[in-house]
């Protein structure tokens, strides 16, 4: 597939990884959020040490605009608003009760908290991708087809993104028929180009050259290696 792709770096960011959603024009969301990192933060005070505080209502507390903070951090990473108020509340070594909902919106709060995610992702990631690896072998030895044949046909039923970084070399043919669809799955999933530099780099740098790149691309590697 000789055509070039649109360089990423034009494309509007869609909500996975480090990029924002689309903004919340009606602010449903946020409000909800903010409430739930109220909730969770005053109930990780009680369960954690310290006088049971609790404010009547996110509208009457001193502290309202910090939750908003919390809420516009989960918005913008689509995170679990609960989860990263209850993980960082656990990372923070002073006094559970002198925590603040400001010392949950720190730089080191939730670059810790993006790298657990991150982390556990990947975990994830690489158990499917044996998985998956795993049924490939299965599908040779119990039909007789090749591993090629198997990738290629649509009745295996493995996503786009996994026969095309499958082969150890960048197969042609494969690209010709699933690439469009793999570029897409990348595209919207930051965390999966992570796996596929992490576990088949060599063969997704070559899907890079070909699709133009994404917004987190190193460039300086392609041309590097023989196709």
């Amino acid at each position: 597939m000789a055509k070039q792709r649109k360089r990423a770096a034009d494309a509007k960011p869609v909500g996975y990884g480090d990029y924002a959603p689309p903004p919340d024009t009606s602010g449903v969301a946020r409000e909800a959020l903010a409430q739930v990192c109220h909730q969770t933060y005053y109930s990780c005070l009680s369960e954690r040490g310290g006088p049971a505080l609790h404010a009547t209502s996110l509208a009457t507390d001193r502290l309202e605009t910090r939750f908003y903070v919390l809420a516009d951090i989960c918005l913008s990473n689509d995170w679990d608003a609960a989860d990263f108020v209850r993980t960082g509340m656990s990372r923070i070594t002073k006094n559970r009760a002198m925590i603040t909902p400001g010392d949950l919106c720190t730089a080191n709060i939730v670059a810790g908290y993006r790298n657990e995610i991150k982390a556990a992702t990947l975990v994830k990631l690489d158990v499917c991708w044996h998985q998956m690896a795993g049924e490939v072998v299965s599908f040779i030895a119990e039909t007789g087809a090749d591993e090629l044949s198997v990738l290629q046909s649509t009745f295996t039923g493995f996503p786009a993104w996994f026969r095309v970084l499958y082969p150890e070399r960048l197969n042609d043919q494969i690209f010709d028929t699933w690439g469009d669809a793999a570029y897409d799955d990348f595209l919207r999933n930051a965390k999966l180009r992570d796996f596929a530099r992490a576990t088949a780099n060599k063969v997704f740098v070559k899907c890079e050259e070909r699709w133009g790149g994404f917004v987190d691309s190193d460039t300086s590697a392609w041309g590097s290696r023989k196709r």
